[in-house]
């Protein structure tokens, strides 16, 4: 029997306020406790050899161990057996590879390949522009997952200089056939996958899947008696393959996929987040429980309660208000993700030896997300981020063989892409809304400590601006537009100089350029909410571009040259050299409140690798 463990992805995150003396939480990966499902896959027969996977890493369709790249590919079956649902657990089974959420939670993805980051996620060889939302987001009726460490830009249209993560979905068949799958497990779990295969003819085939996957969640708060964690995913696939013609064949592929769940925060620790030189001063901060001396109900009626204290916020504190499975978060939005992506994949042999293969497609996604950094009972740090983005894309390909002694791939690629974005946040929310009085801060114990405050510190209200009601680095809403086009051309020739020892030539260019600019609210902008616990109300993207765009332009040519040599049918070993370019562009940090854009310079990775591919004991042992 194979058991398959639900894993719950649950990054740890560190919750601060700039320019505030004050301790923090820390938050740490939660699982729920295990539970399982099981299946029995098909043995296989006593002394079978290992199957053959084919990849089309090369533009071309060939058997794995023949492709001169570190390449893993695992196959939809083995996904299943192997118990990998999402990409999170991809990571799991291949080496060097790293995928997790981002500092704001399993939200955002962060792809590693060998500690290198900028690495290109394909799902159905469409560049994923977007990977909001990826880390959780379930397979279904998956054919086949290839993860190649790059870079890989002289096979590919993006620049991917950490690698390439490629997705493929099973393509119709030519059978009326289907399945259903249904799982259910503890928190009321319930995924229901469906798929369908309905030829309509001997030229056109058609598979539509859909499926929901449910769960609710595991991490209680006690503040709002919500569990955190819960999960509602939706898929729905329309895949339509028409071949009119021996030589000619169409494929439509549309995808909708969305997700929306919240965070399992528990907070595991609390931590001082500046450096204190003073011992004085440290003995009295550490002395004071209510170092904010907060007085009076919070929102939901409850005394305010003493909040540095690990009894009342660390989960699991011996003796302490927190369970193990519990946190104190006030967070009660979801974060949303939606992802629609269509694609029209042309394919003409123009003779035996040359095809050429033209690919469009149009991605749209939305991104709401909610980081409750402080995950207590209070608005301390919490952040609505928002965008909307939409790109398309146009790649042309085109692969042949000149004679047996030559094979060519040569590509190219351009795209253009327009994104929006709301970025919020609320700092001591509290204290802005008049529901907690400043002045008991200002004059609690800690800030007016007996003998007075010690030379070198300033007291508090001179590091409070109480005309805004807010702490130094305090709340913000800033709207931003940024686009950017750019083009790659792309190729590899592969000269098979004897019948054991072939000789890989390959480039790349690209130019890439785009701008960066805020945008100030228009009467048409939806106003920022008073509290974090509602998305806007109206257009959060609505403005107008204010201020001088900041552009970006980038232009580079990398190569890469392998030589490959077989010494037997089961045993073949390559060294390759290759060069990875990754584009420059804008990073815009909020700065006191501030969008501030910093542009940044690209980089280009240089990359040598030796390997060897076997397979022995009759196929067996790969």
């Amino acid at each position: 029997m194979n058991t398959r463990r639900l894993s719950i992805a649950v990054m740890a995150a560190v919750a601060g306020m700039a320019g505030v003396h004050t301790t923090v939480l820390a938050q740490a990966a939660a699982q729920p406790p295990a539970q399982s499902t099981t299946q029995t896959p098909a043995q296989p027969a006593a002394n079978a050899a290992l199957e053959e996977i084919t990849v089309t890493a090369a533009r071309r369709v060939q058997d794995l161990q023949e492709v001169p790249v570190s390449i893993v590919a695992i196959t939809g079956e083995n996904l299943q057996v192997r118990g990998i649902d999402n990409l999170e657990e991809v990571s799991q089974g291949v080496p060097n590879v790293v995928i997790t959420g981002g500092g704001g939670g399993t939200g955002g993805t962060s792809f590693r390949m060998r500690g290198i980051p900028n690495v290109g996620t394909y799902i159905d060889n469409v560049w994923q522009v977007g990977t909001a939302g990826f880390l959780n987001q379930e397979f279904v009726d998956i054919d086949r997952v290839e993860v190649l460490r790059g870079p890989q830009g002289t096979m590919f249209g993006r620049d991917s200089t950490g690698g390439a993560i490629r997705i493929w979905t099973k393509r119709p068949g030519d059978e009326v056939a289907g399945s259903l799958t249904t799982t259910v497990g503890s928190y009321d779990r319930m995924d229901v996958r469906g798929t369908i295969d309905l030829p309509i003819s001997d030229t056109l085939t058609t598979k539509f899947t859909v499926a929901s996957m449910q769960r609710d969640g595991y991490i209680k708060s006690l503040t709002t008696n919500q569990d955190h964690g819960a999960i509602n995913q939706e898929v729905m696939r329309a895949d339509i393959v028409w071949e009119p013609l021996d030589r000619l064949s169409f494929r439509l592929n549309y995808q909708d996929n969305t997700s929306e769940f919240t965070e399992p925060r528990v907070n595991d620790a609390l931590f001082r987040t500046y450096d204190d030189p003073n011992p004085n001063w440290t003995r009295i901060l550490v002395g004071q429980p209510e170092f904010y001396n907060l007085v009076g109900t919070d929102r939901s009626g409850r005394p305010v309660e003493p909040f540095f204290v690990p009894a009342n916020q660390v989960a699991g504190f011996p003796g302490g208000k927190v369970g193990k499975w519990e946190n104190r978060s006030n967070s009660i939005l979801p974060n949303r993700y939606s992802t629609e992506q269509t694609s029209l994949e042309t394919t003409l042999d123009i003779t035996d030896d040359i095809r050429a293969v033209y690919l469009y497609a149009g991605v749209k996604q939305d991104a709401d997300s909610v980081v409750d950094w402080d995950n207590s009972q209070y608005d301390l740090v919490t952040d609505i981020n928002r965008s909307a983005l939409d790109m398309t894309s146009h790649e042309l390909q085109l692969t042949g063989s000149a004679t047996k002694w030559v094979d060519w791939m040569g590509g190219l690629y351009s795209w253009d892409q327009e994104t929006h974005t709301r970025n919020g946040r609320w700092i001591l929310n509290e204290f802005q809304l008049g529901l907690m009085d400043v002045n008991n801060v200002l004059n609690s114990a800690a800030c007016r400590p007996a003998g007075g405050v010690p030379a070198g510190f300033s007291p508090c209200a001179n590091s409070w601006n109480v005309g805004a009601s807010s702490a130094v680095g305090g709340s913000y809403d800033v709207r931003s537009i940024a686009e950017q086009d750019g083009w790659a051309v792309f190729g590899e020739i592969n000269l098979h100089a004897t019948e054991k020892l072939d000789i890989i030539l390959g480039v790349r260019k690209h130019r890439q350029t785009g701008y960066s600019q805020n945008k100030a609210p228009s009467a048409a902008t939806a106003p920022k909410p008073l509290t974090p616990h509602q998305y806007h109300g109206g257009d959060a993207f609505a403005g107008t571009p204010t201020g001088i765009p900041n552009a970006f332009e980038f232009e580079k040519t990398t190569p890469r040259v392998v030589v490959q040599y077989e010494f037997t049918d089961a045993i073949n070993a390559y060294v390759s050299y290759s060069e990875g370019f990754n584009s420059g562009g804008i990073s815009a940090p909020v700065i006191n409140g501030v969008r501030t854009e910093l542009p940044f310079r690209p980089s280009t990775l240089e990359n040598t690798e030796v390997g060897i591919r076997s397979e022995l004991f009759d196929s067996r042992v790969r």
